[in-house]
């Protein structure tokens, strides 16, 4: 009788044994996860390789530099405006480009170039571009591959713009060697434009990520 007694106390024992290891052998493993994102970033060149203009008579092709006859009557100034800066790469660009032009009359044109570049960190596609402004509506005319802009309050044409088309180009991140591009834009001021008036237009160029 003194055996089952004894054999019985060591079975508790055991079983005390093995749930408190139980209780106490547990832990927890972990997955963590870390996504630093790129910069899609196109801008204009900047201010070291500034834009040019220059005026031209003849339209809708080049005749001859400068205003008809050598008169110099209107002036035009380009000029980039809003500067960024990528945070990856440092590298600087401006957001916008300015053309202003004074003393403007019919027939008066000019013909301005500029570098847009990717100071990003991922390819960049352009995808087109968008030409507004107050009181004016764009159509593009198929005849002269230029657009002509109406004003809304006469319905005439007052001015035509043409752009170089870089539409579907890819431009790579800063500094692969296409990572800018030189493009150009016309302006033509037309018979209808009003006197002593201004007219402010503006060109939206559309980019998207690469792949997307």
């Amino acid at each position: 009788m003194k055996k089952v007694i004894i054999l019985s106390g060591v079975l508790m024992i055991a079983l005390s044994v093995v749930a408190f290891a139980y209780a106490h052998w547990t832990d927890t493993i972990y997955i963590n996860g870390k996504v630093e994102m790129g910069s899609l970033i196109l801008g204009f060149s900047n201010a070291t390789e500034p834009p040019s203009c220059d005026e031209y008579y003849g339209y809708p092709d080049w005749i001859g530099m400068g205003e008809y006859k050598g008169k110099d009557v209107a002036q035009t100034n380009c000029t980039y405006e809003e500067q960024i800066t990528d945070v990856h790469t440092g590298k600087i660009a401006y957001k916008k480009m300015a053309i202003n032009i004074t003393n403007a009359y019919p027939s008066y044109r000019v013909h301005c170039t500029f570098l847009v570049r990717n100071i990003g960190t991922i390819p960049a596609i352009i995808k087109g571009y968008t030409i507004t402004g107050p009181g004016l509506t764009a159509a593009y005319n198929t005849a002269t591959g230029w657009y002509d802009l109406i004003d809304t309050a006469t319905g005439r044409a007052v001015l035509n713009v043409r752009i170089v088309n870089f539409i579907n180009l890819q431009l790579e991140p800063h500094p692969t060697p296409i990572y800018e591009v030189k493009s150009e834009i016309d302006t033509h001021v037309k018979q209808d434009a009003l006197q002593c008036h201004t007219y402010y237009f503006e060109v939206e160029i559309v980019y998207e990520q690469w792949g997307a």
